[in-house]
């Protein structure tokens, strides 16, 4: 019987809830488990085999999808109440028999109650989570994602020193729809067709109705001669959580600033990927250190800040437990592993040496981009404009370089061997979401390392 209320509790309504936790437990687990698999073979394809590039959009509609996990507070106190019982048969533990009977039946009415009354108080009704589905589905209808998304690859190509032409009209015209391309053999001898599949919208069905905005992307990839796919990602961007009126304001801005951010991201994600991103053919053995520091060959390792890995048992646990590093400046200075290293190419002049090595330095915020330098001819900087005090920030950077007279560049530093596993960006690129990233709501950048700022003199900022 406590199985069953246990299964009825907390697997049957809350899924999402269970996945997390199952995920958290994983990322508890890593410190015990042996060495990350990987391929043993991390070389992309050839790419200057692609010859002429031309990018082609869909043209139909993404479908709009609200994921509520609540649907209003009636819904938010049957799911408080099973979770109430099932935390009351939880807690009886192992004792069975008619003892623990009988202290479940005096348990469970008084914790569902309370459950119920919990979860409804911290709900939205389901007049204004309708509301929301219908004022979100207007910003979204209001633009033109297709486009949007193919501009942003134009765009990003130009700023890498990548020659795309763009097809007109011969783009998917139903999700459905699997063009080959044929017919455009004299145009260009590989297509990057993109299509926006989705647009979504999620809530937690709080009494806040915070809202977050993603959309997933279809790429493929198709050489003209025979119309056959080279290569085939799916690739996703979410944004971070606002209120209703905080997505509707200025005639629906941030709505619009959300998805450009999005497809932005799916642009670099998928011609990174399809391009750029080279991965050296001897893979060199990490030495265990006594803070591992996860980042895989095909990344630059992170030295200041350093990438530090701990479990938490507390609510700043993170995915990939990566720890929250704490600055001592606002301003402070940033070193990483310089390019190449022993086991990658020689730089030089020659067929198959690297030149033009330089480095991408990004600092995210929950708003995105909050400091960006490019073409760096060190490994290190030092920060021309200070952080904003007492904030939360990740930071990434990557080396690139001209190899064969066409730009490469390494993947983006992350603490990508954890988790228990690997969990490789070309394979969230995919789709594929091994080992645990299809739980995650946005991409790779959440394994990357974490500062926290002090405040503006310098000192602790308060609850940390």
């Amino acid at each position: 019987m406590r199985r069953l209320f246990h299964f009825i509790a907390f697997e049957m309504p809350n899924m999402r809830g269970l996945l997390a936790c199952s995920l958290a437990a994983l990322a508890c687990l890593q410190a015990a488990c042996t060495a990350p698999v990987r391929p043993d073979h991390l070389a992309q394809q050839d790419k200057r085999s692609l010859g002429r590039i031309a990018v082609v959009a869909a043209s139909f509609q993404p479908e709009y999808v609200f994921d509520a996990l609540t649907t209003g507070k009636g819904d938010a106190a049957a799911r408080g109440a099973l979770h109430g019982a099932g935390s009351c048969a939880q807690a009886i533990g192992h004792g069975g028999g008619w003892v623990g009977g009988l202290l479940f039946l005096v348990c469970a009415p008084v914790a569902a109650t309370v459950g119920a009354i919990g979860g409804a108080s911290g709900a939205a009704t389901s007049e204004q989570i309708e509301e929301a589905k219908a004022a979100a589905q207007r910003g979204i209808d209001a633009l033109k994602l297709q486009e949007s998304a193919l501009q942003a690859v134009l765009r990003y190509g130009k700023d890498e020193g990548v020659n795309l032409s763009r097809l007109e009209g011969m783009g998917p015209a139903t999700q459905g729809d699997l063009p080959s391309y044929a017919e455009a053999k004299d145009a260009a001898e590989t297509v990057i067709e993109l299509s926006v599949l989705s647009a979504r919208a999620l809530t937690r069905g709080g009494k806040d109705l915070r809202i977050a905005l993603g959309m997933q992307a279809r790429v493929r990839v198709l050489t003209t001669r025979d119309g056959n796919e080279i290569d085939t990602l799916t690739i996703r961007a979410g944004s971070e959580l606002r209120t209703l009126d905080e997505w509707l304001a200025a005639d629906g801005q941030a709505i619009k600033t959300a998805f450009e951010r999005g497809a932005a991201s799916i642009a670099e994600q998928a011609l990174d990927e399809i391009l750029l991103i080279y991965h050296p053919k001897q893979i060199r053995q990490q030495q265990a250190t006594g803070e591992t520091e996860r980042v895989p060959p095909y990344a630059l390792r992170a030295i200041e800040p350093p990438i530090r890995n701990k479990v938490y048992w507390t609510g700043r646990m993170t995915y990939g437990h990566l720890e929250r590093y704490a600055l001592g400046s606002l301003q402070p200075e940033f070193r990483w592993e310089p390019w190449p290293r022993g086991f990658d190419i020689f730089p030089g002049s020659g067929p198959g040496q690297a030149r033009e090595v330089r480095y991408d330095l990004r600092i995210l915020g929950a708003e995105g981009v909050a400091y960006e330098r490019r073409g760096l001819a060190q490994a290190a900087h030092r920060l021309e404009q200070p952080l904003n005090p007492c904030r939360t920030y990740r930071w990434t950077v990557r080396a690139r370089f001209m190899l064969d007279d066409a730009p490469r560049a390494t993947e983006w530093t992350g603490a990508y061997d954890t988790m228990g596993g690997a969990v490789a960006p070309w394979w969230f690129r995919r789709g594929s979401g091994a080992p645990a990233l299809a739980l995650l709501p946005g991409s790779v950048g959440w394994f990357y390392p974490i500062i926290e700022t002090p405040g503006v003199k310098g000192e602790a900022c308060p609850g940390r």
